[in-house]
């Protein structure tokens, strides 16, 4: 729906290889899309948050859920069942107090919910722990960067030998190929007047 996005992400596309990036400016809430059973996965970036105009959507988003919110429509498909799981949890709510917020489910008290105005975000209460990401060094970084040039530099400088080499056995054989038919013009001329 924003065409910055579809700039950011064909830059994305090309700086992961895709060189010639096929991205369409369209809305894929819209009934106007006319893509159907076409794909097996669908890759989407948080945050989903957005309002549509309810006239346009596609009747067959419509049948599933009746509503003007995006982020309603955009809902993963759970490969594992996990409703035993939440059910159990529920069953036993007093084991929940000691779980960590990192964990997919966990207990806010009251009075904290109460705080933020009974916002039940997730992530006003999840917490989210970062694991730093460790790079070698810059100079290793930058020889690994070098290294395929210093290959093509090795490689053109033996291309650039071969083609002297070979201008040189081009030019024996010229230089061979005259005097032959120079031979053969004496000859001629010899014998033949």
């Amino acid at each position: 729906m924003d065409r910055t996005m579809l700039r950011i992400g064909a830059m994305n596309m090309m700086t992961h290889g895709v060189e010639n990036p096929f991205i369409e400016y369209r809305d894929s809430f819209s009934d106007q899309n006319s893509d159907r059973e076409k794909y097996t996965l669908i890759l989407a970036n948080p945050p989903f948050k957005g309002s549509l105009d309810y006239d346009t959507v596609s009747a067959d988003l419509l049948k599933i859920c009746k509503t003007k919110k995006t982020e309603l429509f955009k809902r993963a498909e759970v490969q594992d069942n996990d409703i035993p799981g939440i059910l159990q949890r529920f069953k036993s709510r007093e084991q929940e107090k000691e779980r960590k917020r990192t964990e997919q489910s966990f207990m806010v008290d009251k009075k904290e919910i109460v705080e933020n105005e009974y916002d039940l975000s997730i992530n006003k209460y999840k917490e989210i722990e970062y694991v730093p990401v460790e790079y070698p060094p810059t100079e290793e970084i930058m020889a690994d960067i070098y290294q395929p040039e210093k290959e093509i530099k090795k490689n053109l400088d033996e291309l650039s030998e071969m083609l002297k080499k070979n201008n040189k056995f081009v030019s024996a054989i010229q230089n061979s190929l005259e005097k032959t038919q120079q031979l053969f013009n004496n000859l001629m001329q010899k014998y033949f007047g």
